[in-house]
This record gives C-alpha cells, sequence and structure tokens, in this order.
C-alpha cells in the first residue's frame, strides 16, 4: 500500500501541474476506493487482531490515511477537513521512517511527496497476481451462489515463480477469498469442483457446484452457442455477403466463427468431465 500510495502521489502532482484536475482526482480516487478501502483496509484486519502486530499495522493505516486525505483534499475539502479532525483525535501521531510534521487543520498540512524508497515494482507487480487469484474465487463463488460467509477449499496448480509468489501470500487469499485452506501445487482438477483460470494457473474451488443444475446450465448455453455458429456459418456460405462486404468484416466473422467453435469444444469436455462424475 506505501507503493501504490507514493505512486499516486506522484501521479496526482504530475496532473495538477499539467492542469488536469480530473485526471488528478481520478489517480487518488483509485488509490482510496480500490488500494485503500477495497484491499488493504481489509487485508489488515488479521494483523490487526495480532498483538504482535497490531502497532505496526495501524501505523501504516493511519500514515496511508493521512496522506490519501492530504490527496484528496483539493477536491472534497469540507470531507476531508472533518475526518481530519477525526484522524488527530485517533492517532495523533503518524509517520513510518519518521514521524510526519503534526498540523491541526488538513488545509495547512504539507503536501504529500510520495518517498522514493516506498517504492516496490516487483512486490506490486506479486500481489497483484495474488488479488487476481482473489477475484477470481470471489467470482465463482457468486456465479455458483455460494453464500459470502461459506467457507470453500482451494486448490492452484501452479508452478515456479507463479508458484512461488502465491505461497508467500496463501494466508492473504485465504482470508480474503473466506476460503477454509489454499493448497499449491496441485496437477489433476479434483471432482466437483468450478474451475477459473489465471494465465498458466488453474484455480479449483470445491463443493460450490450442483452437478445436475450445471449441466442444465452449460447445455443450454451450447445450444445458444450452436445456434450462432449456424447463424454464422449460413452467412459466410453465402456468396453474396463474402463479395460485397468489405475484407476486414468478413475477417471479422470468420474469427467468431472460429471462437465459438472453440467454445463450444470447451464445453462439452467440462460436459463430458460433469457427467462422469
Amino acid at each position: 500500500i506505501l507503493s501504490r500510495l507514493a505512486k499516486a502521489a506522484r501521479s496526482v502532482e504530475l496532473h495538477l501541474e499539467e492542469y488536469n484536475p480530473a485526471a488528478a482526482l481520478a489517480a487518488a480516487r483509485e488509490l482510496f476506493w480500490s488500494d485503500f478501502c477495497d484491499w488493504y483496509v481489509e487485508m489488515v484486519k488479521p494483523r490487526i487482531r495480532e498483538e504482535a502486530t497490531t502497532a505496526d499495522a495501524q501505523q501504516v493505516l493511519a500514515t496511508t490515511l493521512d496522506q490519501i486525505l492530504r490527496l484528496l483534499h483539493p477536491f472534497v475539502p469540507f470531507i476531508t477537513e472533518a475526518i481530519w479532525e477525526r484522524l488527530n483525535a485517533q492517532a495523533p501521531a503518524r509517520g513510518i521512517d519518521a514521524e510526519i510534521p503534526a498540523s491541526e487543520l488538513l488545509v495547512h498540512a504539507a503536501w504529500p511527496t510520495g518517498p522514493e524508497a516506498w517504492i516496490d515494482e516487483p512486490l506490486e507487480e506479486q500481489f497483484s497476481l495474488c488479488q487476481e487469484v482473489v477475484k477470481k474465487i470471489r467470482d465463482v463463488r457468486q456465479s455458483y451462489g455460494a453464500s459470502p460467509s461459506k467457507k470453500v477449499g482451494v486448490q492452484i496448480s501452479a508452478s515456479g515463480e507463479s508458484q512461488a509468489t502465491l505461497e508467500r501470500c496463501a494466508h492473504l487469499i485465504t482470508f480474503m477469498a473466506n476460503a477454509s485452506e489454499v493448497a499449491l501445487g496441485v496437477a489433476e482438477k479434483p471432482t466437483n469442483a468450478a474451475t477459473a483460470v489465471v494465465g498458466e494457473m488453474e484455480i479449483y474451488v470445491l463443493d460450490v457446484i450442483d452437478v445436475e443444475q450445471e449441466i442444465a446450465k452449460l447445455e443450454k448455453q451450447k445450444l445458444k452457442i450452436e445456434g450462432q455458429i449456424r447463424s454464422k456459418s449460413a452467412k459466410l456460405g453465402n456468396d453474396g455477403f463474402v463479395s460485397k462486404a468489405p475484407p476486414a468484416v468478413v475477417e471479422k466473422e470468420r474469427q467468431s466463427l472460429a471462437q465459438l467453435e472453440t467454445e463450444t469444444k470447451s464445453l462439452e469436455r467440462t460436459l463430458a468431465e460433469l457427467r462422469s462424475q
């Protein structure tokens, strides 16, 4: 979060120097809502609950909020000033390497600079992979109607650097995806598991599939795609269309047909797997 904060601070300042307040606000808003609220505030909860890490976690949390309020102040000054007053009351001393100079009013506070030492591109890339895995697991849970409170088992078929990265953040994936466990290095798909793909990795979410309902849903989807294939095949088989339509349009239709045929084969494989269970 400190790395993303430092980069966002530089981005906001650059956009303001270029007289582009809309882009500056977008950068600050993305940092606040996505990185901070959606992810950091949630993932830091276990560290706050552990006595050994509570102080560090609270200090990073307070410092990050301090810097975000400074970035947002030119755009929503009344809101940020009100939150600043409460932050001063809750955490009057804030900072990472050294205490940040205090200010009773946010309007008098120094503009955040985003220290170079906070930026860690490799760490951000590693965490982005973990974020993508969590998003995929959440998507699967939602797709199959699994209750948010239900813990699910997760197995991830991964190797090399991807596996090493996920091993380092497995505890975060377990917490953020509400998994009962996250097993890594699994090569074969377990039975009764929903699958999601991230790059070359396959993620298996266990015990979320009602096999009969899933077969019915996929068969319906397959019939729909088969209808689209017949329609596009007829169009491409029409000499009038092929000769009169622009070549780019014809090529686009051919690519679309090929994609639909690939999807059909994938559905057939999945249906075969489900029927064998």
